[in-house]
């Protein structure tokens, strides 16, 4: 199952216009933040597949991402980039990407349905997304702690997410490491340490969970030193295999944050 996913992953990279085994290093880091709060084998077991699984279905509308913004990989890849909790930096970065490579005036056409259609299509697509990641889920056979975690892929520590249903503590741990462990590998791969850090401190308490980060902060070098010297397959896969021996297809554990990392 892992080997499986760990290849699917590679495809996830290329259609979200990320170098390949990015989701493998956000994998490690979410695995490695997870050892630092102390979170048990199985509990690190949800967080691998959780992160295994959160992009698979970001490509099931890319015709529809397509048709609003021309290329979707790049919007995908870009997206990253945006802290999209404040209203200003989201609807700048819909005008810069609303049809890209088309002519002016096609691109104007298509901004003002945006503010329809378009809308509605941005909401479906994350339900989308986390729905096919979920579907595939249920057929491979991994768990209920699994599929709740995909179900809270785009949430927010600010409950500004989709779709909204949660915030703060009440976001799974597995999911707020993912969404911490995502970024700021994007964020390091294009501009070092300094980039992970800044972008992480920048939403702190926003997108990102604040003790998680905080954490983050303090073992960004170290840790980003570690993944710079292991071959990213062959590591994810030892520390996957070290993880609990039960197996991901029973588990059912919803999991909290432990409580020496518990909300104040």
């Amino acid at each position: 199952m892992a080997e499986l996913l760990a290849a699917l992953s590679l495809g996830t990279d290329l259609g979200m216009g990320h170098p390949m085994e990015h989701v493998l290093r956000q994998t490690y880091l979410a695995l490695r933040l997870a050892e630092e709060i102390g979170l048990e084998g199985d509990e690190r077991e949800v967080v691998y597949y959780s992160s295994m699984m959160a992009w698979v279905g970001c490509h099931i509308d890319a015709y529809e991402q397509a048709k609003w913004f021309g290329d979707d990989c790049a919007v995908k890849h870009d997206i990253r980039s945006i802290d999209f909790g404040k209203p200003v930096e989201g609807a700048a970065f819909v005008v810069r990407h609303i049809g890209t490579g088309r002519r002016v005036t096609e691109r104007a056409v298509l901004g003002a349905r945006f503010l329809g259609d378009g809308l509605k299509a941005m909401d479906a697509m994350l339900e989308n997304h986390w729905r096919a990641a979920d579907q595939l889920a249920d057929r491979l056979g991994l768990g209920d702690a699994v599929r709740a975690n995909i179900e809270q892929t785009f949430e927010r520590w600010d409950g500004k997410g989709e779709p909204g249903a949660a915030k703060g503590a009440d976001v799974l741990i597995a999911s707020r490491l993912v969404n911490l462990a995502d970024v700021v590998e994007v964020f390091h791969e294009a501009g070092g340490v300094d980039a992970a850090v800044g972008v992480a401190m920048a939403r702190r308490g926003t997108q990102f969970d604040p003790h998680l980060v905080d954490l983050f902060c303090d073992r960004a070098a170290s840790i980003f030193s570690e993944l710079e010297q292991v071959t990213n397959w062959d590591e994810v896969m030892d520390r996957q295999a070290s993880q609990s021996t039960s197996s991901p297809t029973t588990g059912s554990t919803t999991l909290s944050r432990p409580s020496a990392t518990s909300s104040t």
